[in-house]
């Protein structure tokens, strides 16, 4: 199983709901323990990253693009749409 990576800023989905009834939340710190923040009512909780990896469900956003899981096959499907280059050093211009 591939570990996924988790950076600053990235909205995660927790498994369980937290007590104000949201269950997404903002990485503030990441490291041996993670720093993260409700997105319903602020409330911010160090876990150590043992118990983060295992709690989290998937990764909303990350302001650094895709998360992994959606990244292979958007960039496959822009490849596929751009237009070929073409070559004009067959032309007879003389």
């Amino acid at each position: 199983m591939m570990r996924r990576t988790y950076r600053l800023d990235d909205v995660v989905q927790m498994k369980k709901k937290h007590p104000c009834g949201n269950d997404s939340w903002v990485v503030m710190r990441v490291g041996a323990d993670f720093r993260i923040k409700c997105t319903g009512c602020g409330r911010v909780v160090m876990l150590p990253r043992a118990k983060f990896e295992k709690s989290v469900k998937r990764i909303v956003s990350s302001r650094y693009g895709l998360p992994e899981s959606g990244q292979a096959a958007t960039d496959s499907k822009e490849h596929a749409d751009s237009p070929e280059p073409t070559d004009d050093s067959g032309s007879t211009g003389g």
